[in-house]
């Protein structure tokens, strides 16, 4: 069963860190293994969707992570925006 929640805590020179469940507010490990292969990085405070396991030491773990909301592909061809619309 998939659950929603936030990406609460991220080390990205590790490549792990936590997500907090919606309901009730569970933080469970996940790894930069488990997130889409689509060049984005994760962030502190996206959306996440994700199934939890446990892992071989116990501890409850995101496995299949999305992120739980369409985002905009990203061109890194294109210079960034700058300034206010």
């Amino acid at each position: 069963m998939r659950t929603q929640g936030t990406l609460a805590k991220w080390n990205d020179e590790r490549g792990f860190g936590f997500a907090r469940t919606r309901d009730g507010g569970v933080e469970v490990f996940v790894h930069i293994s488990e997130f889409p292969r689509s060049g984005r990085r994760p962030q502190v405070g996206d959306p996440l969707s994700f199934e939890i396991r446990t892992g071989a030491d116990g501890r409850k773990q995101a496995h299949a992570v999305t992120w739980d909301v369409a985002l905009p592909p990203v061109d890194f061809m294109r210079p960034p925006r700058s300034g206010a619309a």
